[in-house]
């Protein structure tokens, strides 16, 4: 029988579910809060405080319906800091981006998208990159507008944007609100609409752009072309029209022209040093130094005001303050006393408001904007309902406590009743913490426990979700917002479970029977049927048994009630006697002065823990299966008869009487079933109790200990023998080791120690060990056979499972290597290779390579493979048997060449300078590291690798001597020798004479001889004497020579090149 889970129920006064684990004892249960407790603070630390940053809430809205995303920046207005300066914000599709109550946005960079975007709030700049999309600003008031991607810009009627730069062609910028200037610097761009823009600047690269919205001023800059007005009026560059009030025309530009206008004078004195600081300050949204020197001014009104109202005013002082800051005093203080007004105004209209058309109007007078789709209807609702009662509101921050934090505490209330945690216990944690800001003293101050049970009641009782199965009904809900719709709402219902909490502990404190107690239970569960089950008459009794005389108060008034009615169960049911120990010494350990007379236990708490152990074996055995225990004071009854039983059954074994193993055995028979042994055979036992009680001191036990670690309780295989056979082999038990545990009591070790006793198969019969099957049969039948090893005493066995199958190789190993160094592309050799089969028979065979087929013996590669660098390993396996064997140390190299020689040299090895090399004819030999030859000619050199150092048609010079042949993957190298001479004048000879007949007096005329020289490489020149000096050839008588008859007639002139010479005819000089 399982014991009935009452602690569900304990644990429902704290936790409704929360707790669902079974206490085993009050140590555990106290050990147990505190682990709870520790674990809820830690949790609790975790949680952030939503007032204390900006909260970014991302969520699908359902206006306009093609919304995909919405992006909702909010931003508590009394929360003052640099938390929400800036925010970029990359979106894509169909968005909406809506910024509320004060939060400060800095900039939105649209960077790309194919859907429309809707922008939201107070802004300060927005920048439209991305291209052919369509942005519109809806109740929106933004600094300014930057469109650098073509696409349309839409200013719906709610919104104000200060400025807006155009830098894309193509784009549009439709204005149905306030724009205060556009700036065009992009062609073909359209500003139209029916808004108001006060003035239009088309600058440079703004051709083609047309103006269209009424009331505009355009200013077109020179040398902009194509820029039009209302009704299409071209506008010259360089000049300034106005648009008529319909944007269909211009204005006549003389009745246009303004007069001339008196400057507007101050009425007092300017502060440029005090107007410079309140600017500053409004941009570093630095509002105490802002105040500090907003009271400078004097305001009478200001200056008397709390510093919270004054911090509010300032607020609404930066939202009215231009754009471009103040320039004089009297501007501030005009703005000052618009803002004092307007705010008092606020708060007037706010506390005489009767419906949701004043709170509009109020919020849409204080800020210039539009509210009428920023509250939901509960909002609207508490503002008109949750006013503070007895002043009213008296600052914004009343307003913004209603609208803000009252009403998101009552939607976050809703949020939890209606089951957004599943687990029971976040859900009682989460809301404990928001009904505690409620504010109900009695509430707060009660310790966590009945906070629970409270909040408990509230879900209970306050269901928002129609439930038909429990009767559930709605709650009142306003349009799609079920649940409370007011802070009273949730204040009222706190107080109902309150009183419920106390109906339930008045109920128990006047109850006389268990029925009443039922009852109450029934009235605190809401008729819960999963909860009801839980409650017995046992726990009902317990609870009017335990009921403190001044009543039942609080949840700690029924711990002990609840865990006495546990102790109870427990004693009545429990099997396990170490949970069983543990309560009933923790029990009264914890409770003496509750039960002064539980002489039972309190003698127990005396023994020393193992014999307590053993009394709770005798005192489960005396309780059956189940007890019948009503009280404590039953349990001590029976604790204490188990006492008395266990000394009875020690005197037993201690008797002078029993003298031999045979009136031994006849005791143990009769204390085994006490001691939660049964059906065991004390033959072998017997003497060992008789043998260890021989050697006590005083020849007796003090308790069953010693008994108990003779006492077989398990048996189990400790080492095992051979286990895999070939039929007809005989079974061979050699090698068994069996293990026999003992057990008895231990308060460290979970209520046992466990010793044993390793047996071997040669000692099983001194110990009864037997075996269904002995060592040495014959095993003829193929398949697994059990092997039941049994210890006689106790009768636990234990299996050994072994298995009989035809002979077969069961492994496989090499003996003997092959080969097993190659080189790449050679043949594996596996000729020399020896591997060892062994077979399941324990027999074991050598087999050479030779006998591998006839063997089932396989490898992979296979003998004779032409190797590869990626052959790395040979795997070894049978082909009857599963499983491999490699061979790791194969070492395949990649073929290369060892040398190389020149086997045939080229035809022509000698050369003059300036002849091209011609190696027609060479021939070399490869010698590679297998060992192969092999001859390349001329024409395979490219294919194979070779490279010279001077190819085939290169121009020789004497400096050339060898040809260097390279074989580049192995870079071996050799040369080959070459002679290239120089080209010189071999002989010259007279090929046309000079003029050789002259009157004395007149010169020597070379100027018609040709010589022809004859080169060492064969070849032949003509020189002309014109060319003499550049070919090194030289005359004995020069060119000019005036000649006389005395010196030259009958003389020969010397032509020499080269140290070689040719001899004209003689000359006849007259």
């Amino acid at each position: 029988m399982m014991i009935p889970r009452y602690d569900v129920i304990i644990a429902s006064l704290w936790a409704f579910l929360l707790f669902t684990g079974e206490f085993v004892s009050y140590t555990f249960y106290c050990m147990y809060i505190l682990w709870v407790s520790r674990l809820l603070f830690n949790f609790s630390s975790n949680v952030t405080d939503m007032n204390s940053k900006c909260a970014i809430i991302a969520k699908t809205v359902g206006v306009p319906d093609n919304l995909k995303e919405s992006f909702i920046f909010k931003y508590h207005s009394r929360i003052l800091g640099e938390q929400c300066k800036q925010l970029t914000s990359k979106v894509s599709g169909a968005v909406s981006v809506k910024v509320q109550g004060d939060a400060n946005v800095e900039v939105i960079y649209i960077a790309d998208g194919s859907d429309d975007i809707f922008i939201e709030g107070i802004i300060g700049s927005v920048e439209v990159a991305a291209e052919n999309i369509s942005v519109t600003v809806s109740n929106a008031n933004i600094n300014s507008v930057l469109v650098s991607g073509s696409s349309k810009l839409v200013v719906d009627p709610a919104s104000t944007v200060e400025s807006v730069n155009v830098l894309a062609a193509n784009s549009e910028v439709f204005v149905e609100g306030n724009v205060n200037r556009v700036t065009v610097t992009a062609e073909n761009t359209a500003v139209t609409g029916n808004g108001i823009v006060k003035k239009v600047e088309a600058n440079e690269g703004a051709n083609g752009s047309k103006i269209e919205t009424p009331n505009t001023e355009l200013t077109v800059s020179e040398g902009v072309l194509g820029v039009t007005a209302g009704g299409k009026t071209a506008v010259e560059g360089g000049s300034t029209v106005i648009n008529n009030d319909t944007g269909t025309g211009i204005i006549d530009a003389e009745a246009s022209t303004p007069g001339p206008s008196t400057p507007y004078i101050p009425p007092v004195t300017n502060d440029p040093q005090l107007v410079e600081a309140i600017n500053t300050f409004i941009t570093n949204y630095s509002y105490k130094d802002l105040q500090k020197k907003l009271l400078e001014l004097n305001n009478t009104t200001f200056n008397s005001l709390e510093e919270l109202n004054q911090r509010e005013i300032i607020e609404l002082f930066c939202m009215y303050s231009p754009v471009g800051g103040y320039t004089h005093i009297s501007e501030i203080t005009d703005v000052l006393k618009t803002a004092i007004s307007r705010y008092f105004r606020f708060l007037s209209d706010m506390n005489n408001a009767t419906g949701k058309t004043d709170i509009i109007s109020a919020f849409n007078r204080v800020t210039n904007e539009v509210w009428e789709n920023e509250f939901t209807e509960v909002q609207i609702h508490m503002l008109l309902n949750d006013k503070p009662a007895e002043t009213g509101y008296t600052s914004l921050t009343d307003i913004i406590d209603v609208v803000d934090d009252k009403y998101w505490l009552v939607m976050q209330v809703n949020e939890i009743i209606n089951g957004s945690y599943e687990n029971m216990g976040y859900r009682l944690y989460y809301l404990i913490k928001a009904l505690i800001r409620f504010d109900n003293s009695y509430f707060n101050e009660l310790d966590e426990c009945d906070q629970r049970i409270i909040a408990s009641i509230f879900i209970y009782y306050n269901p928002i979700v129609i439930d038909q199965d429990n009767g559930f009904q709605m709650m009142r809900a306003i349009g799609d917002e079920p649940g409370f719709i007011d802070f009273k709402g949730v204040t009222v219902a706190l107080e109902d479970a309150i009183t419920k909490y106390h109906n339930f502990f008045d109920s128990l404190s006047n109850a006389t029977e268990t029925d009443e107690v039922i009852a109450a239970f029934a009235d605190l569960f809401n008729n819960d049927e999963e909860q009801m089950a839980q409650l017995t008459e046992l726990l009902a009794q317990v609870i009017l048994d335990e009921r403190p005389d001044d009543g039942y108060k609080t949840v700690s008034d029924l711990e002990i009630a609840f865990e006495k009615h546990y102790f109870i169960s427990l004693a009545n049911t429990e099997q396990d006697a170490y949970l069983l120990y543990t309560t009933l010494s923790d029990f009264y350990r914890y409770f003496p002065d509750y039960y002064p007379q539980l002489t039972g236990l309190e003698e127990y708490c005396e023994r020393a823990e193992n014999i307590q152990y053993e009394i709770v074996l005798i005192f489960i055995a005396s309780r059956g299966e189940e007890g019948n225990f009503n009280r404590v004071t039953d349990i001590d009854t029976a604790v204490g008869g188990a006492m008395a039983k266990y000394v009875e059954l020690l005197e037993k074994v201690n008797s002078d009487s029993i003298t031999d193993a045979t009136g031994m055995k006849v005791a143990l028979d009769e204390i085994g079933p006490f001691l939660g042994i049964t059906g065991y055979n004390y033959e072998r036992t017997a003497q060992a109790v008789l043998d260890i009680r021989g050697e006590n001191e005083g020849s007796s036990f003090d308790s069953f200990d010693d008994i108990l670690a003779h006492i077989v309780r398990e048996i189990s295989i400790d080492k095992y023998p051979k286990e895999n056979y070939a039929v007809n082999q005989n079974l061979d038990l050699t090698g068994l080791v069996v293990r026999l545990y003992n057990y008895r009591y231990s308060s460290s070790d979970d209520g046992n120690i466990v010793t044993w006793t390793d047996v071997p198969l040669s000692e099983f019969v001194n110990y009864g060990i037997i075996t269904n099957i002995d060592t040495g049969h014959l095993l003829e039948d193929l398949g697994d056979i059990c092997i039941v090893i049994t210890h006689e005493d106790s009768g636990e066995t234990t299996q050994l499972y072994i298995k009989v199958s035809e002979r077969e190789v069961t492994g496989i190993r090499v003996k003997k290597n092959p080969r097993l160094e190659y080189v790449e592309g050679q043949q594996l050799d596996l000729s020399s290779m020896v591997v060892t089969l062994t077979y399941n028979d324990g027999s074991a065979k050598d087999v050479t390579f030779n006998d591998f087929a006839i063997n089932g013996v396989a490898t992979r590669p296979v003998h004779g493979t032409h190797l590869t660098k990626a052959d790395s390993m040979i795997r070894v396996y049978s082909k009857w048997t599963v499983g491999y064997v490699y061979v790791y140390d194969l070492d395949v190299i990649a073929l290369s060449v060892e040398s190389m020689e020149i086997k045939a040299s080229p035809d022509q090895t000698e050369y003059f300078k300036g002849q091209v090399m011609d190696l027609a004819g060479l021939v070399v030999t490869l010698e590679y590291n297998d060992g192969t030859v092999e001859d390349i000619a001329l024409a395979d050199f490219e294919a194979n690798g070779i490279t010279t150092s001077l190819a085939s048609g290169a121009v020789l010079n004497t400096t050339d001597k060898v040809v260097t042949i390279t074989h580049v993957d192995s870079n071996k190298s050799i040369d080959l020798p070459i002679t290239v001479k120089e080209i010189v004048v071999d002989s010259i000879i007279l090929k046309k004479n000079p003029k050789l007949t002259y009157i004395e007096g007149q010169q020597l005329d070379l100027s018609s001889m040709v010589v022809t020289l004859t080169y060492s490489d064969g070849s032949t020149k003509d020189v002309k004497f014109e060319d003499f000096v550049v070919n090194g050839i030289t005359t004995s008588m020069e060119n000019g020579t005036e000649l006389t008859i005395s010196d030259h007639d009958k003389k020969t002139i010397t032509v020499t090149c080269n140290e070689k010479t040719a001899v004209t005819r003689e000359l006849e000089v007259t």
